[in-house]
C-alpha cells in the first residue's frame, strides 16, 4: 500500500513539473511584456531595447510588445535593428506565411490576402516603413543603397498585391522617390561643351595732340569659337570658357581741327570666363554672374596730323557680367551682357552652343 501511494505521488510530481514550469515562464514573459510596456509609456526607449535584448524570446512571441519595441528603435533612429527584430519576428511566428508569399511571387501568382493575418501584414508595413527611412537618410546619392532600395521596392510589390493600406504605401514611395530625385539634383557632375558665339567688345585708346588728349572708344564685332566645362549639379553650376575672338571695329574723334577716323580695323584675341550660377529650370537652363578677361590685339593707326598720336593701353582687360545659358536638351541659347572694370566700355555676346553631357 505505501509502495502504490509513493507511486502515485511520484507520477504526480514528474506530470506537475512541466506544467508548473510553463505556467512559471508565461509568468516571466507576462513580466517582461509589462515591464517593455511601463518603459515605453516613460519614453525609455534605450531601456526599452535592452529589455529585449535580454529576453528576444519573450518579446517575439507577443505582437504588441514586438511592437513596442520595433517603435522604440524607430524613435532612437536605428532603423537595421528595427528590420532584424521583425524579420526575426516573422520567422517566429510566420515563417509558413512568408514562404508561402515568395512562392507565389516566384510562381507569378497573385496572394489571397485572406491567407495572411493582418498581423503578417501590418509587419511587413513595418518592414516597408524601415527601408524607407534608411533611404531617407541618405545625404548623397551615393549614400543609398542598392540592397535597401531593391527592398523596399520589392515589399512595396508585395503590400501592393495584399491590398494593406494602399494610399500609405503609396505615399511612403511617393515620398522616397521625391528624396532620390533631390539627391540626383545634388549631385555633381562634369559637363564639357561648345560654343560659337556673336561678339561686341570695347577698346580704349587715346589721341594724344599737342595741347590735351582725347579719349577714343573703338566698337568692335565679330564671331568667338569656343569650349567649356562646368561642374554642376540640379541647383548650382561652376564653369569655365576658354575662347578665342575674331573681329573689327572702328574709331572716330576730333580734336581742334583735327579729325581722326578708323573703320574696318582688324582684332584678335582670346577670352577667358570664370562663372558662377543657378540651375533654374529642369532642363537645367542657367543664370548668373562670370567674370571676364580679354587679351585682344588691335592696331590702330598713327594720324596723319604732325605732333598727334595714338596710345593704346595694355591689352589685358577686366569685365563683370550677368550670363544666362538656356538649355534645349543638348543644345543651348546663351547670352552675356557685362560692364568692364575701371572704364565705362561695355561687351555683350548671343550664341548657340552645345553639351556632350
Amino acid at each position: 500500500m505505501a509502495l502504490r501511494t509513493v507511486t502515485i505521488l511520484i507520477a504526480l510530481f514528474v506530470s506537475t513539473v512541466p506544467a508548473m514550469a510553463q505556467i512559471q515562464l508565461e509568468a516571466s514573459s507576462f513580466q517582461v511584456q509589462n515591464e517593455i510596456a511601463r518603459l515605453y509609456q516613460q519614453k525609455k526607449y534605450r531601456l526599452v531595447v535592452r529589455k529585449y535584448l535580454v529576453n528576444r524570446k519573450a518579446v517575439l512571441h507577443d505582437y504588441r510588445t514586438a511592437l513596442l519595441v520595433n517603435i522604440a528603435y524607430e524613435k532612437l533612429r536605428e532603423y537595421p535593428e528595427a528590420l532584424t527584430l521583425n524579420f526575426d519576428y516573422i520567422r517566429t511566428n510566420f515563417q509558413t506565411e512568408n514562404v508561402r508569399l515568395k512562392k507565389e511571387f516566384q510562381n507569378n501568382q497573385a496572394p489571397d490576402p485572406a491567407n495572411y493575418p493582418l498581423q503578417f501584414q501590418s509587419v511587413f508595413f513595418r518592414i516597408y516603413g524601415d527601408y524607407s527611412q534608411e533611404i531617407l537618410g541618405a545625404t548623397w546619392q551615393g549614400g543609398v543603397s542598392g540592397r535597401n532600395l531593391s527592398a523596399f521596392e520589392q515589399y512595396k510589390k508585395a503590400l501592393d498585391a495584399l491590398g494593406y493600406q494602399a494610399e500609405a504605401v503609396q505615399n511612403i514611395h511617393d515620398r522616397v522617390d521625391n528624396h532620390l530625385k533631390l539627391l540626383k539634383k545634388k549631385k555633381y557632375r562634369w559637363r564639357p561643351r561648345v560654343f560659337l558665339d556673336y561678339i561686341s567688345w570695347q577698346t580704349s585708346a587715346s589721341l594724344n595732340g599737342p595741347y590735351e588728349t582725347t579719349a577714343l572708344l573703338a566698337t568692335n564685332v565679330g564671331l568667338c569659337p569656343g569650349a567649356g566645362i562646368s561642374y554642376e549639379s540640379g541647383f548650382w553650376a561652376l564653369s569655365f570658357d576658354l575662347s578665342y575672338l575674331q573681329g573689327s571695329g572702328g574709331v572716330s574723334a576730333t580734336q581742334g581741327l583735327v579729325q581722326y577716323q578708323q573703320t574696318d580695323v582688324s582684332a584678335t584675341g582670346f577670352k577667358a570666363a570664370l562663372g558662377a550660377g543657378m540651375i533654374v529650370s529642369e532642363s537645367r537652363s542657367e543664370l548668373g554672374l562670370r567674370l571676364t578677361v580679354l587679351d585682344v590685339s588691335q592696331s590702330l593707326a598713327r594720324p596723319d596730323s604732325t605732333g598727334y598720336s595714338v596710345e593704346q593701353p595694355n591689352s589685358l582687360s577686366e569685365v563683370i557680367s550677368i550670363y544666362s545659358r538656356w538649355t534645349f536638351d543638348h543644345f543651348y541659347l546663351q547670352s552675356d551682357f557685362g560692364r568692364y572694370f575701371k572704364r565705362p566700355a561695355t561687351l555683350w555676346s548671343l550664341g548657340l552652343g552645345y553639351s556632350f553631357f
